[in-house]
């Protein structure tokens, strides 16, 4: 069996496949766990959309031209719709607006249906629906009820002892009173779960979300061609945990089988159990995406519920028999035995012995014990029951010890189908997840398994040590994608003492050194270059004693992340160094593994994209374009043999993002511009396939602006603003997402500057002005509240420079000067601490401008400063084609200024 590619997973979740291919991936999900888990991951995540309005859409129109529905608050959002609070101003009352999230033709097929359904299922404890149409702006829409109250496994949840949880009941057959009515009309609903159950604050209570029903149909071509949602669909039509409403899910329907009345009558059951347990039926259990397991019934009700009467308990067993056949037949079934209970009477699901019956009996017709010859009747009972016990003595003695090595038969088959799927989360799933850069989907799983783990009892030995240490670091890896750098840090400092209790051996000291540099990252991240590098040092001393090939990916890794330390600091040739120290442990992890298809290409790739950026920074141009060249050719390699890998195409396009910087560096720019352009396509094509990854859309943005400098380099302003406006757009939507963001905050800031550069060379100066101010606006609240303060001082240095000069510009020489001065001044403090080439040629600059705009021995004394700072790197302008235009104006500024004298 061929498992469809990331990239169509990925689009099938969007619902932007065509029909036919969206058909054969959907059969495909329903006999494979491992791309349904891959599907359910990505779909638990809300897209991230661009282009999407802030605000709701309009509504259906009164006849007065306003709207008929006001969009107020968002209540829920599932796979394919969010429900809002509303006012219908024609019936002056609150409704329910349910809107589809994004327009595909299979998902509109789908939400069209869930609306048809719903309307027609008239039942006190359905949600009924009052409208449905298409909103002016084209998307789809149907009005509800606003039901009052909360979710019933909240209500669970609130319960503080089984006699409280006992006493939703009623709510409970509220709900198989609903599903039966349901099934009488030929609708199964396939997602019934606590979630999907509101109860209000009167005891009504309502089934909602039938967005997974499928109607009945005598024709299997008809049934077939109505049954458009996967089966997978159960897991993502709520946010929340990836695996959690699979626990509430039949086998049948876990292995990809069809679903009908005998499944809904499973999660009937499944509800009844949350309900008098308190937690899902199959919560922290590997048999949510194990098939074998899933054939297995969950923990009996009695070890998770002890005070539950074995009689109730008998009807949750029931309904939840793995095999359809044994359940009840029908939910109408099942309805009546709880209400069988709940009276009092004898239920179809137990078998009752001699003394339960004896029991019920007194209980039932106690008042007439009062009476004196009952009680001759119950001792004769009682005396038969005696004998029977003692007669049954040796035989109850054996069954018990059966028992109990079934049930430790059962907790072992339990335990290690839990195991398989903690493997298969750290595997399989993290890689293909990684592939289409969505690490952030397992969030959700990553708690789950570390609560799995937390529940775990007995000691630990090596190898469940070095697992803990990594669904720990795998906990951090996504807080760390999400910009949470304290909960990164937690999670993997868990990791580091995990693996620190290991012991020896290659396996832990990787664990070990994994667990230093994911918190030298975060170190670095927070701009603690000190703490950084210890850390990222003590791996390195680990990962040059290790002969294994995760010791040494280790090495590579943590050389690089020591070379940009370096670069930080300004020390280029620390981080050559480092690098050259990196490359043949990099080329040799290439070779063992078999070439670019491996994943050690992808440590040699960042090692050269790394070199890249020093020699960028060193001014060495031809070597620069050089490296640009190869890391090309490589990551060309990696996706010729990984076509479907998603971060090796974002490799290739940064890669070519590299070259047109070399090229542009080297004063190349008609040879810069292709580059760009395929850097720009490549990443929006990412970008356009999953606009929920924000690296993506900001790396579509930071292209954007390059193409706009690029387009000014050639004296083409006009052509640059439309590429200048998308990078601001798309800086300001970053930060409108994530306002606490400051790496966001700063691009927003860098695109401003950028846009004003525009507008000034457009001669549009006020409105250059306003762009400039407010790239310095940000810049300053962005130095007061950012940690790395060496680069907040050197942008706004940058930005004061560009604004500075745009007020000389304008003859507004005081304003001008004082910006330019002060632009100077930090300039000139950020090199005193980072001395690099780049950072000197923007200090000259600076200097040069001031020098311009003033007369006599201060303006002598700024040229021959700029001169000063730009001779220790006068070597390299023979090819660096923009450090020898600023020698060669401040040479000429040199004899005006003399001439001036």
């Amino acid at each position: 069996m061929t498992c469809p590619s990331e990239f169509t997973l990925l689009a099938f979740v969007r619902g932007s496949l065509a029909d036919e291919e969206h058909t054969r991936t959907e059969s495909h999900l329903d006999v494979c766990p491992a791309c349904l888990a891959i599907v359910a991951a990505l779909a638990r995540t809300e897209p991230f959309s661009p282009d999407a309005p802030p605000s709701p859409p309009p509504s259906p129109l009164l006849p007065d031209g306003s709207p008929r529905y006001t969009p107020g608050a968002e209540i829920a959002r599932g796979g394919m719709g969010r429900i809002l609070k509303a006012d219908d101003r024609l019936l002056r009352r609150p409704v329910a607006l349910k809107l589809l999230r994004r327009s595909a033709e299979g998902l509109e097929r789908r939400f069209v249906r869930e609306q048809r359904i719903t309307a027609r299922l008239q039942h006190p404890a359905i949600v009924p629906v009052y409208d449905a149409g298409v909103l002016p702006t084209g998307e789809a829409f149907f009005v509800m009820r606003l039901v009052k109250g909360e979710s019933l496994d909240r209500s669970a949840a609130k319960a503080r002892s089984f006699e409280e949880r006992l006493r939703l009941l009623p709510a409970v057959i509220g709900v198989v009173d609903a599903v039966a009515y349901a099934h009488g009309e030929g609708v199964v609903h396939r997602d019934l779960k606590p979630q999907n159950v509101l109860v209000g604050p009167f005891g009504e209570v309502v089934v909602v979300d039938w967005g997974l029903a499928r109607e009945r149909d005598e024709s299997a071509d008809r049934a077939r061609a109505s049954d458009e949602a996967s089966a997978l669909e159960p897991m993502t039509t709520r946010d929340g945990e990836v695996l959690g409403t699979l626990a509430y899910m039949a086998p049948e329907q876990v292995r990809g089988q069809a679903a009908d009345a005998r499944s809904d009558v499973y999660g009937l059951g499944a509800i009844l159990y949350h309900v008098l347990t308190g937690a899902p039926p199959h919560a922290g259990r590997g048999d949510s995406l194990s098939t074998r397991a899933a054939e297995h019934a969950p923990e009996r009700l009695a070890r998770n519920a002890p005070d539950a009467p074995p009689d109730l308990a008998a009807i949750v067993q029931r309904a939840m028999a793995p095999e359809p056949e044994v359940r009840y037949p029908s939910a109408q079934d099942l309805a009546e035995d709880l209400k069988r209970w709940q009276a009092g009477r004898l239920v179809a699901a137990h078998r009752y012995t001699t003394s339960d019956l004896v029991r019920r009996f007194v209980r039932r017709y106690q008042a007439a014990f009062l009476v004196a010859s009952a009680a001759l009747v119950v001792l004769l009972v009682l005396g038969a029951v005696g004998l029977r016990r003692i007669f049954a003595e040796r035989a109850f003695a054996r069954a018990e010890q059966a028992r109990a090595e079934s049930a430790r038969a059962r907790a072992e088959s339990e335990r290690a189908a839990a195991e398989a799927l903690v493997s298969f989360i750290l595997g399989d799933l993290r890689d293909r997840l990684e592939r289409v850069g969505r690490l952030d989907a397992l969030d959700g799983v990553a708690r789950a398994v570390k609560d799995y783990q937390d529940r775990s009892v007995g000691a630990e030995d090596a190898g469940a040590l070095l697992r803990r240490a990594e669904v720990a670091g795998l906990a951090g890896d996504v807080a760390f994608a999400r910009g949470d750098l304290a909960g990164a840090e937690e999670s993997y400092q868990r990791s580091r003492t995990a693996a620190d209790s290991a012991g020896a051996g290659d396996l832990a000291a990787a664990a070990r050194c994994l667990a230093a540099v994911r918190l030298g990252d975060v170190h670095k991240r927070r701009g603690e270059l000190d703490e950084a590098t210890t850390l990222y040092e003590s791996c390195a001393a680990m990962g040059r004693e290790g002969a294994g090939p995760e010791l040494r990916g280790l090495f590579v890794r943590t050389h690089v992340a020591l070379a940009e330390v370096a670069r930080l600091r300004g020390d280029l040739l620390a981080s050559r160094r480092l690098l050259e120290l990196a490359r043949p442990a990099a080329l040799s992890l290439v070779a063992e593994a078999g070439g670019p298809a491996s994943e050690a290409s992808r440590l040699l790739f960042s090692l050269r994209c790394d070199r890249w950026k020093t020699l960028n920074l060193s001014g060495e141009v031809r070597a620069e374009r050089e490296e640009a060249v190869a890391a090309l050719d490589l990551a060309r390699a990696r996706v010729a043999a990984r076509p479907d890998d998603m971060v090796a195409r974002y490799d290739l396009a940064s890669a070519e993002m590299q070259l047109g910087a070399a090229d542009e560096h080297a004063g190349e720019l008609a040879a810069a511009e292709p580059s760009y352009r395929a850097a720009h396509a490549g990443y929006r094509a990412l970008a356009e396939r999953d606009p929920s990854n924000i690296e993506w859309q900001r790396a579509v943005g930071a292209m954007s602006d390059r193409l706009g400098a690029l387009a000014i380099a050639r004296g083409d302003a006009e052509a640059a603003l439309p590429w200048m406006r998308e990078s601001d757009a798309s800086s300001a939507r970053l930060v409108a997402l994530a306002p606490d963001n400051l790496e966001w905050q700063r691009d927003q800031s860098v695109s401003a500057l950028a846009l004003g550069d525009v507008l000034r060379a457009l001669r549009r100066v006020d409105e250059a002005r306003v762009e400039m101010r407010r790239a310095v606006d940000l810049l300053e609240k962005l130095a007061e509240k950012a940690p790395d303060a060496r680069r907040s001082e050197h942008d706004l240095g940058v930005a004061l420079g560009h604004l500075g000069q745009l007020e000389l510009e304008t003859k507004r020489l005081d304003v001008g000067q004082a910006a330019q001065r002060r632009s100077v001044e930090l300039l000139k403090r950020h090199l005193a601490a980072v001395d690099t080439p780049q950072n000197r040629h923007e200090v000259a600059a600076a200097l040069l401008i001031l020098a311009e705009n003033e007369r006599g021995p201060s303006a002598a004394a700024h040229v021959d400063e700029a001169l000063a700072i730009l001779r220790p790197i006068e070597a390299t302008a023979e090819e660096n084609a923009d450090l020898r235009d600023l020698i060669q104006d401040a040479r000429k500024l040199e004899r005006k200024v003399k001439g001036r004298r």
